[in-house]
């Protein structure tokens, strides 16, 4: 029988953790404590909260586009109703991208402890997501740019240790590996979604 990476002390430890909140697992991640993802992925009730941080790191980055947009030569067409119908979005494509991780990591490249299922992954990448909750740090002209870039370094770095614990990786490398391969699975298909969409239009207005 495969035994699993972690000593026992390990899972006690994640399991100690359970009774605590939903801000308590938050600053966790913040810390990089790798033992809330195996925690979490183990409570069915955390996807619930993985949700809450998608869905309030996408509102929170649509805030400074919004602004931007209001701003602009076409200020005349936004109208808050269009916050509205972008806020679902964000939701259906970590629902998306958790699919298609769970085909990376746990069938192309399955571990030897590998012992997961797509809820799990939801979970792991929604909690891994919470630097997304500072995304509103891009309104700010120039610094914004720049921390803009400091979450989106630092949301990488979460992912892929969450890669890692939910899939039951020994190896970081490994982790590295497969969040590369999705990253690369995710640019081809958008590409394909694209070109198919634009031959659509061509071929409806041409």
């Amino acid at each position: 029988m495969i035994q699993s990476p972690y000593s026992k002390t390990q899972l006690r430890r994640a399991r100690a953790h359970t009774a605590g909140g939903f801000t308590d697992r938050i600053l966790r991640v913040f810390r990089f404590d790798a033992t809330v993802y195996e925690e979490v992925r183990h409570d069915r009730n955390a996807v619930t909260q993985a949700m809450a941080i998608v869905f309030l790191s996408s509102a929170i980055g649509l805030i400074p586009i919004l602004s931007e947009a209001a701003n602009s030569p076409v200020s005349e067409y936004v109208h808050p109703f269009w916050f509205v119908l972008a806020l679902p979005l964000p939701l259906l494509g970590w629902m998306c991208q958790a699919v298609m991780l769970y085909f990376v990591g746990a069938i192309v490249f399955r571990g030897p402890y590998t012992d997961t299922n797509i809820t799990q992954v939801m979970t792991v990448t929604g909690f891994a997501s919470v630097p997304g909750l500072f995304g509103v740090v891009a309104e700010f002209p120039v610094a914004g740019t720049l921390l803009g870039g400091v979450i989106t370094v630092w949301m990488s770095v979460l992912q892929v240790i969450a890669i890692r614990e939910v899939f039951d990786y020994s190896s970081m490398l490994n982790a590295l590996g497969v969040w590369l391969a999705n990253m690369l699975a995710l640019i081809v298909v958008m590409l394909t979604v694209l070109g198919i969409a634009a031959l659509a239009f061509m071929l409806v207005w041409r």
